[in-house]
């Protein structure tokens, strides 16, 4: 039987990739920005509804922005706040949000203000999903998949294949105990 699969940030490389791949067996529901915008609440809690019949969500929304608010609305406030209101509404999906390996290293001598901002965001995101569960407050499967540096606009095209991020991706989906965390380093 297929699953349903929400993917959230159509717009993205990384969500386009998800979509194509796992369409071939699954049931595929994109949201891109104009349905869900992090920036934007009320757009979180109109598409709830419809999310909580998904089997799985990934979250591939990512912003890399001077503007300090957008950038952690964006990668760490808004997905906090979709995950809370999942839980209100008694989901039962597996939960995959994209981190950044950033979140693991969030600072260097000259790092500018926005990639700091990033990293932060990302690791104030990741530390929440592995709060969520070790509070054992929700039936819902949660990953985090940080990844290092894809090609992807973000990254100016550089680093891991997406096909790379998507197999890894469709590897944790399938997993019947899938992990908390999940490390997409650098190719070698």
């Amino acid at each position: 039987m297929a699953r349903v699969i929400s993917i959230i940030g159509s717009k993205g490389k990384l969500a386009h990739s998800l979509k194509d791949r796992l369409s071939i067996n699954d049931d595929i529901v994109s949201y891109g920005r104009d349905q869900v915008d992090f920036n934007d609440l009320t757009t979180i809690n109109n598409i709830v509804p419809a999310l909580t019949k998904s089997d799985i969500i990934v979250v591939c929304s990512g912003a890399l922005s001077d503007d300090v608010n957008e950038t952690m609305m964006i990668n760490s406030l808004g997905p906090i706040y979709l995950i809370n209101e999942l839980i209100k509404a008694n989901c039962q999906a597996h939960v995959v949000v994209i981190g950044s390996h950033g979140a693991t290293w969030t600072s260097w001598p000259g790092i500018d203000m926005s990639r700091l901002t990033y990293n932060i965001a990302k690791k104030c995101l990741c530390d929440f999903v592995v709060g969520l569960e070790q509070s054992d407050m929700t039936d819902m499967k949660l990953t985090v998949v940080n990844l290092s540096r894809f090609q992807s606009p973000l990254s100016n095209y550089t680093g891991v294949s997406v096909d790379q991020v998507v197999d890894n991706i469709s590897w944790i989906i399938d997993q019947p105990n899938p992990p908390l965390i999940f490390e997409n380093g650098k190719e070698k």
